[in-house]
């Protein structure tokens, strides 16, 4: 089988937990792998797009040797060659979510020669997913992720491995022993600002919790800095394998700090001190409840000062402020919920009632969802992309380019397929590129009863 390179009559279809880049030695983006779930079945991809930027058109890239489908692995590019993407680890799910599995691969394509290769280095990190990986210097960087087999508690990790880009091996890495260090996690945020430094941001775990039988869902907003400070001599004909040593630091954000989030993606410009990242949800696990709000704040990070600001763009503002007071709504909402499921629960417990005895869901908290309709905001001064979880970020030169994620309507997952683009040297205005699919609204899955009962929110943000 050759290689075949076919344009797209259509976007790729909706998913997340995709990886999302811009091509380093030419002007397109890159989309690779990804899930998707109506529902009722899970389908999770394999295949490979690029954007073309002057043209507004996708391609799909189909060649033998690829990667096996998997979703929730992390990738890399460099410029080197005409363009290389590196992708590691993943997982993947049946249809029906009865087999499950996590990789420890890594995998290369070379744009110009179209091809895949496998790297098949040993020493390399053990399978895992919700991990991140960089390039920093001439070094592949894996950071945390998790496993789960589905037989036993998922194992969320905190090592850090790292693939030397020139003698094609794992290399041995030590990190010095200090007082603190990160804890594990997955879905972080981790970019490279130089050969040799490295932040990781937020992320989420799983842990136990005194008192409540399951275990409890814990967001990070903590941040700190990864930095290499020994890497012996790199030698492609030695057996010996080389050696780097890193020491961790944490650090204290400023500014516009955003609170605990998951789902944030982030992305460095381009010889730049600047880093941008995009919405994420927040998800409050109680002994009584579960709830999310989906964000859409665009926030600039100065690395060198480790501060946040919070970005205005010319156009927009109006609808971005609608879009928050929907969801400020909406957490309110879900506020009155959590309080009346909380004081039913106590209630039932001091008249001792049947439904106060003990049985297995006693301590497993209910899942609170509030209705949103599934409208796009519409302002007379411009757009701003919805807010939404798990987008990916990619910088071309001077533009910022937003693709996909997720929110929810109800108990609805609208997995969104949209394309933003904004020029962060003029901060003028959102592009929408590529509206959101009519496929990324379907839903096969039972519905609550609160649905049929939401509120409609017009395209002017008011309620009818």
């Amino acid at each position: 089988m050759e290689v075949e390179i076919t344009v797209c009559t259509k976007p790729p279809s909706p998913r997340v937990n995709f990886t999302f880049a811009a091509h380093p030695a030419a002007d397109e983006l890159i989309l690779f792998g990804g899930e998707y779930y109506n529902g009722q079945n899970q389908y999770v991809y394999g295949d490979l797009f690029t954007f073309n930027l002057k043209k507004a058109e996708w391609k799909k890239i189909t060649s033998p040797n690829s990667p096996p489908p998997r979703c929730g692995h992390a990738s890399a590019v460099r410029a080197r060659g005409g363009g290389e993407l590196y992708v590691f680890g993943g997982e993947y799910s049946s249809r029906n979510q009865e087999k499950f599995k996590h990789y420890n691969d890594l995998w290369v394509y070379y744009f110009k020669e179209q091809k895949w290769e496998k790297l098949t280095a040993t020493n390399g990190p053990t399978p895992r997913s919700g991990h991140r990986m960089v390039i920093a210097g001439n070094s592949l960087v894996v950071f945390g992720g998790y496993f789960d087999n589905g037989k036993s508690t998922p194992k969320y990790m905190d090592d850090v491995h790292v693939y030397d880009l020139e003698t094609r091996v794992w290399m041995q890495t030590t990190i010095t022993k200090q007082v603190i260090s990160p804890s594990a996690r997955s879905a972080f945020q981790m970019i490279a600002t130089g050969e040799d430094r490295i932040l990781v941001m937020g992320g989420y775990r799983r842990e136990k919790v005194k008192g409540i039988a399951e275990e409890q869902g814990m967001q990070l907003a903590d941040m700190w800095e990864l930095l290499r400070i020994e890497t012996s001599a790199t030698d492609i004909s030695s057996v010996v394998r080389p050696t780097c040593t890193w020491r961790w630091l944490k650090l204290k954000a400023t500014g516009s700090v955003p609170g605990t989030r998951t789902g944030v993606n982030c992305v460095m410009r381009d010889n730049s001190n600047q880093a941008y990242s995009f919405g994420g949800v927040t998800d409050q696990e109680t002994e009584w409840a579960v709830s999310g709000s989906f964000m859409n704040e665009l926030l600039l990070l100065n690395t060198e000062e480790n501060k946040f600001h919070e970005v205005s763009v010319k156009k927009g503002m109006d609808c971005k402020d609608k879009q928050e007071e929907i969801e400020q709504d909406r957490r309110e909402r879900i506020k009155a919920k959590i309080a009346a499921a909380k004081a039913k629960k106590i209630a039932a417990k001091k008249k001792g009632s049947a439904s106060a005895r003990p049985n297995a869901d006693d301590d497993c908290p209910q899942v609170v969802r509030v209705d949103a309709d599934d409208v796009e905001i519409i302002a007379a001064d411009g757009v701003w992309p919805r807010p939404r979880s798990s987008t990916g970020l990619a910088i071309k030169g001077r533009i910022l380019y937003l693709y996909g994620g997720y929110n929810e309507v109800g108990d609805r997952m609208i997995t969104l397929s949209d394309l933003y683009s904004l020029d962060i040297g003029k901060m003028d205005e959102w592009i929408k590129v590529e509206d959101t699919s009519e496929e990324s609204k379907k839903w096969l899955g039972e519905e609550s009863d609160s649905e049929s009962d939401s509120e409609y929110t017009d395209e002017d943000g008011d309620e009818e």
